[in-house]
């Protein structure tokens, strides 16, 4: 027959595993009853088509609407002065920064055709822009008057530097294309007037008359300088060179007949030539 000791351990020993069970029990059915909860959880959407955000006062600081039907964040100041903002319009997005009088400092635009961040001064005149197209990109500066006083343009062709007047119209430039440099410069209607360029072997100056017509061109070919001197109609009427041979001078008329021709060739001296209109030599000496 056991004693009571050996009754009582058995005793504790069997109220120990039931607390156990119990205490298992208990944490089964707590996460029975969670699951369902954790489970049926939805998000829950706010609509509305304009929130405010205010500080301490009350006063708005941020507001988040619709504006010409384009989606708004605006954000103000302690004055209230919308000092920054993000517009979504059909354009395509659109940030800015505003000073105190919120006049557009900064902003930058994505349009799908090209992207544009610009620099205004305190009135709200842009002075910069820095853009990219599809044709490359560009980098703009701009008079207090909004006028494009300078631009530099890199294109498919090469790079390019333009000056402009205060009417924004431009009147010198500079480009280096695959050909070599040219320098041009043009009246106020963007006519070019005086030209200078470097292609190949070949480098010449020219000037155009108001109708854009080339009325004097000067050159190095690779038989020494040239200059020739034109009408109204782009016929050449006087070619002067001073080739290897020696120096030259031609008088043409107007259907590009040479009519007179004086030379100095260094081994049989100088010589004249004098052509009618129908070109016969009419006097030649020697």
């Amino acid at each position: 027959m056991r004693n009571d000791s050996e009754i009582l351990a058995r005793l504790e020993k069997l109220e120990r595993e039931n607390r156990r069970w119990r205490l298992g029990m208990i944490l089964v059915l707590s996460l029975a009853c969670l699951a369902p909860a954790i489970a049926v959880q939805k998000v829950k959407t706010v609509q509305a088509e304009r929130f405010e955000l205010v500080d301490a006062r009350g006063e708005v600081r941020g507001l988040f609407t619709m504006f010409e039907g384009a989606p708004l964040l605006s954000l103000y100041d302690e004055e209230g002065k919308a000092r920054t903002g993000l517009e979504v319009s059909k354009d395509g997005p659109t940030f800015y920064l505003a000073n105190a009088d919120e006049k557009s400092q900064v902003s930058l635009r994505a349009d799908g055709v090209s992207s544009r961040l610009t620099f205004a001064d305190p009135e709200g005149n842009t002075r910069m822009a820095f853009g990219a197209g599809k044709g490359g990109p560009a980098v703009g500066l701009y008079s207090s008057t909004g006028k494009m006083g300078s631009s530099i343009f890199v294109g498919k062709e090469g790079p390019e530097f333009s000056l402009h007047d205060a009417n924004g119209s431009q009147r010198a430039s500079f480009r280096v294309s695959g050909e070599g440099p040219e320098l041009s410069l043009l009246d106020g209607n963007g006519t070019q007037r005086a030209g200078m360029e470097a292609i190949g072997d070949a480098p010449r100056f020219t000037l155009w008359d108001a109708a854009g017509n080339a009325r004097a061109v000067v050159g190095l070919t690779k038989d020494g300088p040239a200059l020739g001197l034109y009408d109204g109609a782009d016929k050449v009427r006087v070619g002067l060179a001073a080739f290897k041979e020696g120096p030259g001078l031609s008088l043409y008329d107007r259907n590009g007949a040479v009519g007179a021709f004086l030379s100095s060739v260094d081994e049989i001296g100088p010589k004249l030539i004098l052509r009618d209109a129908k070109g016969e030599v009419r006097y030649a000496k020697p």
